[in-house]
């Protein structure tokens, strides 16, 4: 048995104290000892049926330890049907709602797919086809962050708060702040957007190529700026900046 193994009691509060054992430790032992006797030798079968859809599950006990009054996350991430990540882990702050718990738990579910989508690609296992995020009370957390937008309550003059500055060189790509800029507006309400300004900054050459990539591939307007990095040295040539 793993001597790093943290049993638990009743209430869902991890024991840590080894001097001090009680009888509301001894059933998790049992459980335990029972599982191990009766599986020996048993592993993960993972099966290759030729889909390598990516899917994740992810919930949050809200106020499950009744002591602090703190939630518990946790999520697996399936492809096809095989397990290849899971997590659980109990929030350093108290969630004031289930909705917000569920939050946190569908951001930490998120960046765990994210990274298992970029070592996939990275690998060259397979294509990665869009992934799935399965979670308990989704719409109200999609609702909740809706919210905090709707509410910011942000005047047309608070220039300095809706003025977003670009990382990266990407004063050599024409057009790319005014591009950005003429999606915010078109995506956004009219009482957050009036207002926001793009602009690029005047250093980082060589993470132009990489950012105007990247930007460009996700933009709603068709074809990205920079297509291959000897086009990006060509239009920085021509800026004068290479």
């Amino acid at each position: 048995m793993d001597p790093n193994m943290k049993l638990m009691v009743k209430q869902g509060e991890p024991y840590s104290d080894p001097e001090r054992p009680c009888i509301d430790h001894w059933a998790p032992v049992l459980r335990i000892l029972r599982y191990i006797k009766k599986t020996p030798g048993q592993g993960l079968l993972y099966e290759d049926k030729g889909d390598t859809h990516i899917s994740c599950y992810c919930n949050a006990d809200w106020v499950g330890s009744p002591i602090d009054r703190r939630s518990t996350i946790g999520f697996c991430i399936f492809i096809e049907r095989n397990v290849v990540s899971w997590k659980s882990k109990k929030q350093n702050t108290v969630a004031h709602s289930s909705a917000v718990a569920e939050y946190q738990a569908m951001a930490s579910a998120t960046c765990e797919l994210i990274w298992v989508k970029q070592l996939i690609q990275e690998l060259k296992f397979a294509d990665v086809q869009p992934m799935k995020l399965l979670a308990m009370g989704l719409q109200q957390a999609i609702a909740l962050c809706m919210d905090h937008c709707y509410s910011a309550e942000l005047a047309g003059n608070n220039d300095w708060y809706k003025t977003v500055v670009l990382s990266g060189g990407t004063a050599c790509l024409p057009g790319l702040a005014e591009r950005l800029e003429k999606e915010l507006h078109s995506m956004l309400p009219p009482f957050i957007s009036n207002g926001i300004r793009v602009i690029p900054p005047p250093f980082g050459v060589d993470t132009a190529w990489f950012g105007g990539k990247i930007i460009g591939s996700l933009s709603t307007f068709p074809g990205p700026w920079c297509t291959t990095k000897k086009q990006f040295r060509q239009k920085s040539k021509l800026n004068g900046i290479w």
